[in-house]
This record gives structure tokens, C-alpha cells and sequence, in this order.
């Protein structure tokens, strides 16, 4: 019997204890030790779910910011450079009002990153420009569309925020059930034996064996039971 340890994630415990649990209930003595594993295996899909809830809820998340970030970006690089080059380029300082406006900065470098604090505050400046100085008066009405747009992507910002911390609880919930079934079933091979003194045999047969011929390990359940995103903690994009 190979124990579990920390290396082996949702689908591989899951799979021990759906199989061992079949296993024990193939003799009177054992089959009471099955109801724990079919416990502990609820209290794992629940976890499991929740911890992929959480973690799909920040990346989609992050889809949505990507979304806002080009249509901001488009706002920018487009139509208020196409309008800042139609209504005052024709100025004879219309270059340099250009400069002023995008801070001496090319608009698709300044809205290059995707919404980090750089490109919020390149838009600040271009925002409060275009409400305060009366030389960009012409192209002042796109100070309303930047600034909805970017408090869009801010509140996603923080909401992103708050869906990081979800995750990394759930994470944590995950762990500890993980941690829990994984110690009942590495324990059930001393029980065993306890029932079954003489046939060492057959306490072998109660549990799978994770190594395929070859020495490589099983890398998950065969009934396509969800893994965790990650192997680790979750991370931070």
C-alpha cells in the first residue's frame, strides 16, 4: 500500500478513497470503515467545488478587466487621438497641444500595460486635461466616456481583489479536508491488518496502487473528477 501524501491533489485522493471504499465493502468486518471515506469524499467534492468556484470567479474576472482595458484603450489611442488631430492639429500649436494633452507620451505606449497603475495614471492626466485646461476645450467632452470607463475597471480591480482572498480561503478549506482524508486512508492499512491478521493479501487488494508498470505514478482519478487549477497556492494573476 503506497500512503498519501502531500503531493497528491484532489483527483488522486478522491480515487483512493472511492475505490478503497468499494474494496471494504466486500467483507462484513471492513465495509463499516467505508462510511467514513464516503464521508470524507462529500466533504472533498464540496471543497473542491467551492475552491474552483472561487478560482474561476477571479479569472473571469480578469477576462472582464481585459475587455474594459481595450475598449479604454480604443477610447484613448483612437477616437480621442483621431479627434485631437482633426479639430486641433489644424492649430498652428497644435503639436504641442498634442504633446501637453498625452503627456509627451505616444498614446498606444501609455495605454500599453493592462490596467496597472501606469495606464491609470496616464488617463488621469489626460482626463483632468481635458476637464480643466480651456485649450482642449474642443475635445474636452471625451473626459466623461475616460473616466466611466476607467472607474469600470477599477471597481473590477477591486473586486478582483476581494475574489483573490475567496480563493485563497477556499484553497486553505481544500487543504485541510485534503490533509484529513488523506490521513484517515494512509491509517486504514493498520486497521486492516488489525482485521485481517493472516492475509496480508487481502489488505493489499483493499487499497489501488498508484504506480502504473514503469514506476510512474497515477496522476489522477479515470472518472474525470476536477482537479485543482493549481498544485500549489493560488496565485496572483
Amino acid at each position: 500500500m503506497q500512503k498519501l501524501g502531500d503531493k497528491h491533489r484532489y483527483s488522486v485522493v478522491d480515487r483512493c478513497l472511492r475505490f478503497t471504499s468499494i474494496r471494504l465493502r466486500s467483507r462484513p468486518e471492513a465495509a463499516p470503515y467505508a462510511e467514513g471515506l464516503k464521508k470524507h469524499r462529500a466533504t472533498l467534492r464540496v471543497k473542491s467545488d467551492a475552491y474552483l468556484d472561487a478560482y474561476e470567479e477571479r479569472v473571469a474576472t480578469g477576462y472582464e478587466i481585459a475587455y474594459l482595458d481595450s475598449r479604454l484603450d480604443r477610447a484613448v489611442i483612437v477616437d480621442l487621438k483621431r479627434d485631437v488631430a482633426a479639430l486641433l492639429g489644424k492649430l498652428a500649436n497644435g503639436e504641442q497641444l498634442e504633446k501637453k494633452l498625452f503627456q509627451g507620451v505616444a498614446p498606444s505606449a501609455g495605454m500599453a500595460p493592462v490596467a496597472d497603475e501606469a495606464q491609470s495614471g496616464y488617463v488621469a492626466g489626460i482626463t483632468s486635461r481635458l476637464e480643466t485646461d480651456p485649450d482642449f476645450a474642443p475635445v474636452a467632452s471625451h473626459a466623461k466616456k475616460l473616466r466611466k470607463l476607467q472607474k469600470s475597471i477599477d471597481e473590477a480591480l477591486a473586486r478582483r481583489k476581494d475574489q483573490r482572498v475567496t480563493e485563497r480561503l477556499a484553497y486553505g478549506d481544500l487543504d485541510e479536508a485534503l490533509e484529513e482524508a488523506r490521513r484517515e486512508y494512509n491509517q486504514l492499512h493498520a486497521r486492516m491488518t488489525l482485521a485481517f491478521p493472516n492475509d496480508g493479501a487481502l489488505v493489499e487488494s483493499f487499497f489501488v496502487a498508484l504506480k502504473k508498470r514503469g514506476g510512474t505514478e497515477e496522476g489522477g482519478a479515470e472518472d474525470g473528477a476536477p482537479d485543482a487549477p493549481v498544485d500549489g497556492p493560488p496565485d496572483e494573476g
